[in-house]
Order: structure tokens, then C-alpha cells, then sequence
């Protein structure tokens, strides 16, 4: 189901539309990701306004796997933060 759901992505779409993102974004970035570079993250938060960007090292691509009491409580703290 999960590759069924990303092979229907619209990926070109949702590039040309990053600047006009208007809800607050909270990237995660683990710096030991090899899959999803941290570089990407930068990059995504560069583009999309408001957006925040919060590094972790010593965790990997599945961070919030390695570690997820971490993920957990970081999550919570952003989402009380915006008032969720």
C-alpha cells in the first residue's frame, strides 16, 4: 500500500507549489540520514515559507525509529508550540 500511495505522488506538482505552503512546517532532519540527505531538508525549508528546521544528530533515516521516545517528545513540543 505505502509503494502503491508514493508511485501516485505528484511530486512536480507539489515542488511548484512549495512557496505557497501556508501551514507552519517543522522538518525533523537526522544528520546520518544516507537516505534522505539533510541537504534535502535544508533545502525544502529554504523554499517553503515559515518553514523551521530542526537537526538530530546521531540518528538515522528512521530515526523516529532508533529513538522514539526522542521523536515522540520533540513532536509534542513543536505541536504545543503552535497550539496544537
Amino acid at each position: 500500500a505505502t509503494l502503491r500511495m508514493m508511485a501516485n505522488w505528484d511530486l512536480a506538482q507539489l515542488e511548484t507549489n512549495l512557496d505557497r505552503l501556508n501551514p507552519a512546517l517543522c522538518l525533523l532532519v537526522c544528520n546520518n540520514d544516507s537516505v534522505v540527505l539533510p541537504e534535502q531538508g535544508e533545502e525544502l525549508a529554504r523554499r517553503v515559507p515559515h518553514a523551521q528546521l530542526h537537526s538530530i544528530d546521531d540518528l538515522g533515516h528512521l530515526g523516529h525509529e532508533e529513538n522514539p521516545e526522542w521523536f515522540a517528545a520533540r513532536v509534542n513540543d513543536l505541536a504545543k508550540a503552535h497550539g496544537l
